[in-house]
């Protein structure tokens, strides 16, 4: 990959480092709660340099009004009825809303994602909607937690290798670009640039623990 985009993850983050983040030059943040982020994203808007909010948490059916639109892109995009949801207030608003959607690629109980055999369903349904706009995919790797940090580093990079081919895969199966690959965090993210990340979600490597 020759240029990865730093999405900042600025959830639990004031406007003010927020303000400070922008003036030193990032224009792309990540947030993980709608009503954390809309003062934010009033308050930025109107900007000589633009500035894109992406919500990375998982949305809530009860707030799916309050995110369309407001946000440049929803990752976490994991079931049917929320692809419905989001397609029909786009639909509505008359917009094409941008989306990821999630893959659980290392199988975790914890985390959300269709697992690798079943993205294929979730994307043929949401390419028929016509007020969405599926751009990629997004992933996390094994919780640091699970495991020794060695066994960890081996298993995030065969799950971000898997990540990439699976995504290389549906590319060719249904001839879109989908030009977006979101993986790696503050954890990980050198080893999800070295397997093909075109996006990666760094929070406390940039703003310090929460």
């Amino acid at each position: 990959v020759s240029e990865v985009e730093l999405l900042a993850i600025s959830k639990f983050v004031s406007l003010d480092v927020v303000e400070q983040a922008y003036q030193l030059g990032i224009c792309k943040f990540g947030e993980s709660y709608v009503q954390e982020a809309l003062p934010k994203i009033s308050a930025f808007a109107g900007r000589p340099r633009a500035v894109e909010f992406e919500l990375v948490g998982r949305l809530q059916q009860n707030k799916v009004r309050r995110a369309v639109g407001n946000f440049s892109l929803l990752h976490a995009i994991d079931r049917p009825e929320l692809v419905h949801s989001i397609a029909k207030v786009a639909r509505e608003r008359g917009i094409c809303q941008r989306i990821l959607l999630q893959v659980n690629i290392s199988r975790e109980l914890s985390k959300g994602g269709v697992l690798s055999e079943h993205i294929d369903e979730l994307l043929e349904l949401a390419l028929l909607e016509d007020s969405l706009d599926v751009v990629g995919f997004m992933s996390y790797g094994s919780s640091l937690e699970i495991e020794g940090e060695h066994s960890n580093e081996n298993n995030s990079r065969r799950e971000f290798a898997s990540m990439r081919e699976l995504a290389i895969a549906l590319r060719v199966k249904f001839a879109r670009p989908f030009p977006v690959l979101s993986m790696g965090t503050s954890d990980d993210f050198e080893l999800a640039i070295e397997e093909g990340a075109t996006q990666i979600r760094v929070g406390s490597a940039l703003f310090g623990e929460r």
